[in-house]
């Protein structure tokens, strides 16, 4: 309901008593509260000040975190928002808050592949929230509109539905994060071969080696009726081998032992799923 003209803000009578909270440093956390409130007044900018101070010390708070994401939000800052609300998830995969204000973000972006499967997730915790059954019919109404924008046919509509990066962008990301990546000392990314020969040529690159030994691999799998060969890592005397089987592509990855492997693989499995490239195997 829509304040009365005049109507004094009920955020402005916190404000004294929040900020005295904030400014005596008794509480690590009192900048939350206190920047919820600025929040709440309309005061975008010292909000996100109170966030960025209070984050400072209070690096890992999940909850501090996606406030931060929820003052970009409103500050219209989608990029910056999504940024932290992704930072926040990482430390705490299943926080049901910030992946309600990451599927708004999304939204907003016009990422709706994305927001779609965040918030599928999110009606199957919730199915009754009703931000979340606004987001859906939102997201709904958006591939409508495309339809009738542009005259689509009903095909191109389910395309746009299970829409996908191109593999080219894929592999832009892809190589630009391995090429700044610490401790990765080789990677290719290569269209995998239907036949792999059973012996290797003297002079044979890395590459080659490492393909026919996956492909080797792969069926020996299936051979002893283990099923397809998918991703995977192998952990050496000296770093690993990580490996993605991307369709008709193949991503391995070498590294020494002082890479960070969860890391890593995070990142890449993320990318894969939100972009829309699921595994297949060889």
């Amino acid at each position: 309901m829509a304040r009365e003209p005049g109507a004094r803000n009920p955020y402005l009578d916190q404000l004294d008593i929040l900020r005295a909270a904030y400014d005596s440093g008794e509480s690590q956390t009192a900048y939350i509260p206190y920047a919820e409130a600025l929040l709440g007044a309309k005061n975008f900018s010292k909000a996100l000040a109170v966030c960025l101070d209070g984050l400072k010390y209070d690096t890992h708070s999940v909850r501090g975190r996606t406030l931060l994401g929820k003052v970009y939000y409103d500050m219209g800052r989608y990029d910056e928002a999504l940024a932290e609300l992704e930072r926040a998830l990482q430390s705490s995969p299943q926080a049901f808050q910030t992946k309600v204000m990451l599927a708004k973000t999304l939204v907003r972006k016009r990422q709706f592949s994305r927001a779609r499967k965040m918030v599928s997730l999110l009606k199957a915790i919730s199915p009754k929230d009703a931000e979340i059954q606004q987001m859906d019919q939102e997201i709904r109404e958006q591939y409508s509109v495309v339809k009738t924008e542009y005259d689509m046919d009903v095909k191109t509509v389910r395309d746009q539905l299970y829409w996908r990066m191109p593999f080219d962008d894929l592999a832009k990301q892809i190589r630009a994060f391995l090429d700044e990546f610490p401790g990765i000392t080789e990677y290719f990314l290569s269209e995998a071969k239907a036949h792999v020969p059973t012996t290797l040529r003297a002079h044979a690159q890395s590459s080659e080696v490492l393909e026919w030994f996956l492909h080797s691999m792969a069926q020996h799998m299936k051979n002893l009726k283990l099923g397809e060969l998918d991703k995977g890592f192998l952990q050496l005397s000296r770093g690993y081998l990580i490996f993605y089987i991307i369709e008709s592509h193949l991503l391995a990855i070498v590294t020494d032992a002082t890479v960070k492997i969860g890391q890593l693989r995070h990142w890449i499995d993320q990318l894969l799923e939100n972009e829309g490239w699921a595994n297949k195997p060889l």
